[in-house]
């Protein structure tokens, strides 16, 4: 488990823009401070993870940075079949190779001021989770 949430919770933060690519201009989304909400649920979990939100200024241009290149623990990383249909985006994800690869696949919708997303993972053994995103413009980036 601590090995799936070290895949995901470090990329909660940046998910829902870093995939956009050079397309990004293309999606409904007004610049200015964000604030994101991410709910994680995990099957047979005996405790829920309560929700994490935090604050990120989003400008047009921010929707033009790529997929880090490496994952947790240095794992190499890669995006795959990336999909921009009207305001909503779609990819996969893989860190890691083999038996010991987390791999996700996640579908976000911009609508001007709000955000809604959703990233399912599987990790080693079989682990899953899903990670619901909701976001909503809160302002002007200071």
């Amino acid at each position: 488990m601590r090995k799936i949430l070290g895949f995901v919770l470090p990329l909660i933060a940046i998910l829902p823009l870093s995939a956009f690519g050079q397309q990004g201009s293309e999606i409904n989304m007004r610049e200015g401070l964000w604030e994101i909400t991410s709910e994680v649920k995990m099957p047979g979990m005996p405790m829920a993870i309560p929700p994490m939100t935090h604050q990120q200024c989003i400008k047009k241009s921010d929707l033009a940075t790529t997929m880090p290149s490496s994952g947790p623990e240095s794992q190499e990383c890669t995006t795959r079949n990336l999909s921009i249909r009207g305001n909503s985006i779609s990819y996969d994800v893989e860190c890691g190779s083999g038996e010991s690869a987390t791999k996700a696949h996640a579908v976000f919708t911009y609508e001007g001021d709000t955000m809604k997303g959703t990233m399912k993972t599987t990790g080693p053994e079989g682990m899953q989770m899903t990670t619901t995103f909701t976001g909503r413009r809160v302002g002007d980036c200071p």
